[in-house]
């Protein structure tokens, strides 16, 4: 058995623990709420990821990720309702003054995850003795991730 097939799956049920120990604790709780969420779609990406290392064809994978992609979509929403919320008292004032950013963070990334996905992955078979498959990333998001990781020097 592979050891990310371990990880993933163990992520899979340590988040999706976290998320129902939180949201059985204080159901009322909008902080409880959105981070019982952020861990459900952690939950849900580590479980299509771990879905992917079992070996599957790669036409099957590059489905898969795509799925994996599409929940990933939700991680950035769930986590800003919950930092933007945590620790203030009036969390219900300063969603409804961010709930235009929130709006356009999940409809970008949708856009994105959702049309753009074919552009984005494209499956392609590696051809060595032991490798399995490989995504590698082609368009418009490789100068993007190509840049961003030059400025880390």
């Amino acid at each position: 058995m592979n050891f990310n097939l371990i990880l993933a799956f163990a992520g899979t049920l340590l988040c999706g623990g976290l998320a129902a120990f939180v949201l059985f604790k204080e159901r009322r709780s909008f902080v409880n709420l959105a981070l019982a969420s952020g861990m459900a779609a952690f939950a849900l990406e580590a479980a299509l990821n771990g879905i992917c290392l079992r070996d599957p064809p790669p036409s099957d994978v590059a489905d898969w990720q795509s799925w994996r992609m599409i929940a990933s979509v939700f991680v950035p929403v769930f986590w800003l309702l919950f930092s933007i919320s945590f620790g203030r008292g009036d969390s219900r004032e300063i969603i409804k003054k961010w709930r235009w950013y929130i709006l356009a963070l999940l409809l970008v990334s949708l856009g994105l995850a959702g049309f753009f996905r074919d552009a984005l992955y494209q499956a392609v078979p590696v051809q060595e003795a032991h490798a399995y498959w490989a995504i590698p990333l082609d368009g418009p998001g490789t100068f993007c991730i190509s840049s961003s990781f030059s400025n880390l020097r």
